[in-house]
């Protein structure tokens, strides 16, 4: 069973889906309303740093962390100095160990207090509308998830929130990094347009 792994598949519009192949021993919350996952970082300097990602089946965006051994956030540069980064998706779905979700294009940074904020690639949320890459639920659903974090990070309960799913120090000792591969849409049958919108947030029959 420590073997298994868990494949996590992420549609970017029009066609890529990445595929993470997370081991099971990596995952540290997984129920009705929310996975969590962790993997090492392969960094360049040497420094001991964890990659958490938290994604919902009940939420239109998911939520990437660096910690340091300590649980420490790491803070990058960028349009703010941030430690969180923000995906506007579609709720996840899975099936046995196999979870999906579709990259909505905007992405919120938000700083290491949990309190200011920056939406950036709304160009790439209107480039992808005027495709006609999303179905109408979608247009919402982003326009939803794009509302409902922003007040979360206005009503000063970020950290909070996502320290009450799991800890920022409670932390595992993880191996090498993770494996990803890449996949055409066209091979990934249950993110087709004209079925995915029907499975969000849902657990499918293996």
């Amino acid at each position: 069973m420590d073997s298994e792994k868990i494949k996590f598949h992420n549609l970017h519009l029009p066609n890529e889906v990445r595929v993470f192949q997370i081991p099971k021993t990596n995952i540290r919350v997984w129920n009705e309303k929310v996975m969590v996952y962790e993997v090492k970082i392969d960094d360049a300097i040497g420094g001991n740093f964890t990659f958490r990602h938290y994604s919902f089946y009940d939420k239109w965006f998911e939520i990437n962390i660096t910690l340091d051994a300590s649980g420490k956030l790491i803070t990058e540069p960028g349009p703010i100095d941030w430690s969180f980064n923000c995906d506007i998706c579609t709720p996840c779905f899975s099936k046995g160990t196999n979870f999906f979700n579709l990259d909505l294009e905007l992405d919120i940074l938000v700083s290491n207090d949990g309190k200011e904020y920056v939406v950036i690639d709304e160009d790439d949320f209107e480039n992808v509308i005027s495709q006609g890459l999303l179905t109408v639920n979608e247009r919402i659903g982003a326009r939803k998830g794009l509302e409902n974090l922003i007040q979360l990070i206005l009503s000063g309960n970020l950290i909070s929130y996502l320290e009450g799913i799991c800890s920022f120090t409670d932390l595992i000792s993880l191996s090498d990094p993770i494996p990803y591969n890449k996949l055409q849409l066209s091979e990934v049958s249950l993110l087709n347009m004209s079925e995915r919108e029907s499975y969000y947030g849902k657990e499918l029959e293996s």
